[in-house]
């Protein structure tokens, strides 16, 4: 029998620090309110993917990161940076599949108004994208070695 590596789900989100200055019109939290500290932390960017190993049962998937979903939750501050961390994050986690021996990464593309934060599509700050911003056709694998 051949025992083989099971693939890893891998979640990773993002948070930020809201601001106890501003009012609670602007997202913050007034002053005089009484938080704990886990309530001053807001998420805003969430990545799931999932990685199969070396050795893998199924071949096609050996070596493969299959980066399934990417999401805001529109409440990036400053707004208009949310792009470029988004960018990084995902450049970074890439990077770091093929530091730990990764050769390709499928990418998923498929414009939803909320993938991991239900709700999110109602926040008027949400970059919103429609199918046609998004590419028609399947993106070739990226690889990674």
């Amino acid at each position: 029998m051949v025992v083989t590596s099971a693939a890893t789900k891998r979640l990773i989100l993002v948070s930020q620090r809201r601001s106890v200055t501003k009012g609670a019109d602007n997202g913050g939290i007034e002053p005089a309110e009484k938080v704990t500290e886990a309530e001053l932390w807001e998420l805003v960017i969430g990545l799931t993917a999932v990685e199969y190993p070396k050795d893998y049962g199924f071949e096609p998937n050996r070596g493969l990161v299959y980066l399934q979903y990417v999401d805001t939750t529109g409440l990036f501050k400053p707004r208009e940076a949310q792009k470029s961390v988004t960018r990084a994050l995902v450049n970074a986690y890439i990077m770091a599949c093929k530091d730990v021996g990764f050769r390709r990464c499928h990418i998923f593309a498929k414009a939803n108004p909320s993938y991991m934060f239900p709700g999110s599509e109602g926040i008027p700050a949400k970059g919103r994208l429609d199918d046609a911003k998004v590419p028609s056709c399947r993106p070739p694998p990226i690889v990674l070695c």
